[in-house]
């Protein structure tokens, strides 16, 4: 952790929560994920599910995993925008004004990622994923 300094709570949910960090040394922004349960079934799953996943275009990349007094915490690019944000932009919880060329784009590039998780799954045997 002494490459990164810790800012503001960026985001909170059931499994954890979500920080904004800064690398020492370049400056260059990160999200950084504190799990609240430690090494559970889900923190494992979730890390076993990036891992596998590295490299593809639409699935969150994990930059790295490492203990922080503790508390497992995982390194992520920090995107400034939530899904939510994107789909309502600012229209409250309307849906009839979303374009249809971003529900299409959208849904593409979710069904490439699961496209990809499961010829994966499929490779490595039933309960890979």
């Amino acid at each position: 952790m002494e490459h990164y300094a810790k800012g503001s709570v960026i985001g909170k949910g059931a499994y954890g929560t979500v920080y904004k960090a800064e690398c020492r040394e370049t400056g260059r922004e990160f999200a950084l994920k504190y799990h609240t349960f430690g090494l559970e079934e889900s923190t494992v799953r979730e890390l076993s599910c990036l891992s596998a996943l590295r490299g593809h275009p639409h699935v969150i990349q994990m930059h790295d995993c490492f203990l922080d007094q503790g508390t497992v915490a995982m390194l992520m690019p920090y995107v400034p925008y939530t899904l939510a944000l994107a789909i309502h932009n600012g229209r409250g919880q309307d849906l009839d004004g979303i374009p249809l060329s971003f529900v299409a784009h959208f849904s593409t590039q979710v069904a490439s990622a699961l496209s990809h998780m499961h010829g994966l799954n499929s490779a490595q045997g039933p309960h890979a994923f």
